[in-house]
Order: C-alpha cells, then sequence, then structure tokens
C-alpha cells in the first residue's frame, strides 16, 4: 500500500474537504497533491470546478536526500498522466509563499486551502512548515475563508512529543501575520489525528476560520 494510499489519510481528507466545502464550493481553493489524485477527486465531488483547484508543486516538504525539484517534478508526472492530455490542471511552482504572492498579484483570493506538510511543524528552520504558514497568512491570499493544515506528529526539534503544545504552535503559526495588511481573526474549529499505515507515520490536522475584522 502506498503512503498516499492509505485509508486512514483518505478519511481525514473527506472529514477536512466536508468541512471546507461548506465555506463555497466553487473555490478558488489549493492543495499539495501528491502523486495519486484522491485530494483532488474529492474536491470534484465537493463541487469544487478543476479550474478553480490550484495545485502547489513544491517538494520542499520533503525530507532529504530527495531534492525539492526532483520530488515535485516527480509527483506531478505521476499525478498528471492520471488526466487526459489538456484536462485543467492548475499548476503552480515553486514555494507556497512564493505561490501565494503571485496569486495575490493575479486577485485571487481563496476560499479554501489544506496544506499537507510531510514534516514536523518545525520552529527554528527558514523552510518549516511553521515558517510557510505565516508566510502564507502574511500575503493575504486568504481574507475570508478555511485553512486545515496537516503536520507529522513526529519529535518536535526542541524534543516536544505532545499534541496540545503541537496545535498551540500551530495557532500560533496562523496567527503571528493575522494583522499584517488585511486585519483577520483565526479560529481552530475542529482538529483530529491519524496514523498513515503506508509510511507509518502519526499526522495531526487542524481546521482554522480565517475571517476579516469587522
Amino acid at each position: 500500500m502506498h503512503q498516499y494510499d492509505d485509508p486512514d489519510k483518505r478519511d481525514a481528507c473527506e472529514r477536512i474537504w466536508d468541512v471546507l466545502a461548506t465555506r463555497v464550493a466553487d473555490g478558488p481553493a489549493l492543495i499539495f497533491p501528491g502523486p495519486l489524485p484522491h485530494e483532488f477527486n474529492t474536491l470534484i465531488r465537493h463541487g469544487y470546478k478543476p479550474e478553480n483547484i490550484f495545485l502547489v508543486e513544491d517538494g520542499s516538504c520533503f525530507k532529504p536526500p530527495s531534492t525539492p525539484e526532483k520530488t515535485a517534478g516527480a509527483i506531478k508526472a505521476l499525478f498528471t498522466r492520471r488526466f487526459p492530455k489538456g484536462y485543467p490542471l492548475l499548476w503552480q511552482k515553486g514555494h507556497l509563499s512564493d505561490v501565494c504572492k503571485a496569486l495575490v498579484e493575479l486577485g485571487v483570493s481563496l476560499a479554501a486551502a489544506h496544506l499537507d506538510f510531510c514534516k514536523p511543524l518545525g520552529f527554528l528552520n527558514s523552510n518549516s512548515p511553521a515558517v510557510e504558514i505565516e508566510k502564507f497568512i502574511k500575503s493575504c491570499v486568504m481574507v475570508d475563508g478555511l485553512l486545515a493544515i496537516t503536520v507529522l506528529a513526529a519529535r518536535e526539534q526542541d524534543g516536544t512529543d505532545n499534541d496540545e503544545v503541537r496545535y498551540r504552535r500551530m495557532k500560533r503559526a496562523v496567527g503571528i501575520r493575522l494583522n499584517f495588511g488585511v486585519p483577520r481573526t483565526a479560529e481552530l474549529i475542529l482538529h483530529g489525528r491519524y496514523g498513515n499505515k503506508g509510511s507509518n507515520n502519526p499526522m495531526i490536522w487542524g481546521i482554522f476560520r480565517i475571517a476579516r475584522k469587522s
């Protein structure tokens, strides 16, 4: 069984998008697609249109020895070959933070996003999920919407191995830039955990409601 085809991962994805799709089911939405199209197909089943789903081609969340470029390219190739030639797939290449800047320049405001990282949240590295989440918020690519975050529930750099601490840090990563640009609020509305049998990794996820301050 491939780690991306793990039934518990699929169930968590379904549960996350059951919530995210209540915000607005015709997008725009953003995901990190794996090599299998389950999450993309989940969005389609929830009413999202292919032309409103941004697929971020970013391999930076994977661990060495894979390079980000090779990892992202391999995932894109495996994912794309499952669709007919000419199918409207909106690939966005680069780090999440760079993609968000480009989308804002195009006038895109995301209604929903699932940032599915393959590393612990982190807080000391410049390319850690925590830093990328901060930059996502700072970009103002989401002013009113629902943001889901999934991270590896592994021991953090300071030795922390506690889900409550992880969620507090996740909330801090989301909240630290909320007053930049457009003042907003963030509320953690749902969270969960699952074990990926394909990779033997424990994963945690949280869903935040982002809203413009009145």
